[in-house]
């Protein structure tokens, strides 16, 4: 397994598959600057629930999605920083 720290750029520009992009693109829109660094280029979105085979390949893939599990509790955070490890909302 890439254990090399990829920015968001880098995950989006190695994306072969329109169905890639597509995800990519639906989660960048709930991505914003991590409080601790001042950068979104790290940042992963949290999903909760039970993910699609297709949402699950692209999170082990790319880690710009992670997968939070399936319970979903509201005082949860969002948004982790793959650079610090901060977690946000």
């Amino acid at each position: 397994m890439d254990t090399e720290l990829k920015s968001n750029t880098q995950i989006f520009e190695s994306l072969t598959t329109d169905d890639g992009k597509e995800l990519f693109n639906e989660y960048k829109t709930y991505i914003h600057p991590c409080p601790k660094c001042n950068t979104d280029e790290y940042v992963s979105y949290v999903v909760r629930g039970r993910p699609s085979s297709n949402l699950a390949d692209f999170a082990y893939k790319t880690k710009f999605v992670k997968l939070g599990g399936c319970m979903i509790m509201e005082e949860e955070y969002n948004l982790e920083c793959r650079k610090c490890k901060t977690d946000f909302n």
